[in-house]
């Protein structure tokens, strides 16, 4: 397989049963949708966020197509290029939200970012969507076990 311009030999037996035990079973869920009616989740709206006017996060239709793209396209994972401020956070909140209702409700995520201030500011942007802080764990160093 090729993935850019690094060509992959030989995969190790963790990353087939990996591929078999994760991915494929989301390939199978997502061979039963429709793609044209396939509606995301908002954690904001289920959570009852939306409720208070002032707190209201509403997806746009980018944004729900993006959703989309990772969910059939990328079976949940892929790179989201959006300008500052475009609600990426909102997106993959609303993707791991989506998969969790529609897919499986008891897999796990695991959200990658590059700084300890992302890690704080991702945080806190789930909680601000509606996800229960109990559901949520950041790892980084520097922070303290209670974090």
């Amino acid at each position: 397989m090729n993935y850019g311009t690094i060509k992959v030999i030989e995969m190790s037996e963790n990353c087939l049963n990996f591929i078999n035990e994760r991915l494929l079973p989301l390939r199978d869920f997502v061979k039963g949708l429709n793609k044209d009616t396939f509606e995301p989740d908002n954690i904001s709206e289920d959570s009852g966020i939306n409720d208070d006017p002032s707190k209201a996060r509403y997806m746009r239709d980018y944004q729900s197509e993006a959703i989309k793209q990772l969910i059939f396209t990328g079976m949940g994972r892929g790179i989201l290029d959006l300008c500052t401020s475009s609600g990426k956070s909102f997106i993959i909140a609303n993707t791991i939200w989506t998969l969790h209702k529609q897919y499986n409700n008891n897999l796990k995520y695991l959200v990658y970012v590059p700084t300890r201030q992302l890690v704080d500011q991702m945080y806190s942007d789930f909680l601000e969507y509606g996800y229960d802080k109990k559901f949520i764990t950041r790892l980084s160093s520097g922070l303290k076990k209670d974090d």
